[in-house]
């Protein structure tokens, strides 16, 4: 399993092309804080197009989703496309297209739609700009959803700001009971109980995001919200499991096209017409309120 290693004097990822360009690691050097958390029921292996990534994928660390987080059947002008559970990128080997030692650009085409997704990583100090294209190789348009899938551990001491009211536009799980309501990360059901909820902000609302830890080190993304419009948040308090262990904690910090993870359910999806390119970026940044 070839592993891609990029590093400066802050930080330091780790990526694995052929288990769909998968983030496995993003170590924090001046905490030396590890900040991906990794499934220790699951090792890390090759996928098989169109298994189950819950029950079998779900190995933790960075992923990307397109076009759907559910798996989902999309009516195209050329018939029905089947779209695997979190994607095809996740299902997917990529293609390393340039590397050095600061900077890696990756890409890989769709199975259940023609499409070529990039991905292009830089550090920049303690910063890693992440930038993005999508491009239709189809003959016909279709819809489409991404999101950012970077998991970490929920610890006790985790806490997490957003810089602006988090109004919750949708919610599932324990906290469906939010929906609609301005809330903060202590106003979740209690850490004590075991619990597992999905929330998304409102369009265009919310623009960065920052969590830290006890001891200090935080991790920051930021984005333009005219290019990503929405935040999601996956909450697992010890609450669910998809591969039968015992439940995990994790956090999904999921910046988002669209507040629903069935592309399939969703409301005027964004629409990509035939030989056209779309392209955003976000920016992840160590300790942000560190000079």
């Amino acid at each position: 399993m070839n592993r891609l290693h990029l590093l400066n004097e802050a930080l330091s990822l780790e990526i694995l092309p052929s288990v769909g360009g998968k983030i496995v690691s993003l170590f924090d050097k001046s905490y030396r804080q590890e900040w991906l958390w990794a499934n220790p029921w699951l090792p890390l292996r090759n996928p098989v197009f169109g298994e189950s990534y819950v029950g079998s994928l779900d190995f933790g660390g960075w992923d990307e989703i397109f076009p759907s987080v559910d798996p989902c059947r999309i009516p195209t002008a050329c018939g029905e496309a089947l779209v695997p559970d979190h994607g095809d990128l996740v299902q997917m080997p990529w293609r390393v297209v340039s590397i050095g030692a600061e900077h890696v650009e990756m890409e890989v085409e769709g199975l259940s739609l023609p499409f070529r997704f990039r991905r292009r990583l830089v550090l920049v100090g303690r910063k890693i700009q992440f930038h993005y294209s999508i491009e239709n190789l189809a003959a016909f348009a279709f819809p489409w959803l991404w999101c950012a899938h970077p998991l970490v551990a929920l610890d006790a001491d985790l806490s997490l700001e957003v810089g602006a009211s988090f109004h919750v536009l949708y919610a599932s799980g324990a906290a469906a009971d939010l929906q609609g309501r301005m809330v903060s990360w202590c106003q979740l059901p209690p850490r004590s109980e075991r619990w597992a909820a999905k929330l998304f902000s409102e369009k265009g609302a919310l623009e960065r995001v920052r969590i830290q830890k006890g001891n200090g080190a935080s991790l920051g993304l930021s984005w333009n919200p005219s290019e990503i419009p929405y935040l999601g948040l996956w909450v697992n308090n010890g609450g669910w499991s998809g591969c039968g262990s015992e439940p995990y904690f994790n956090l999904g910090i999921e910046p988002a096209t669209l507040p629903i993870d069935n592309l399939a359910a969703a409301e005027n999806p964004p629409v990509l017409p035939s030989g056209e390119t779309r392209c955003w970026s976000l920016e992840v940044h160590l300790n942000p309120d560190k000079p």
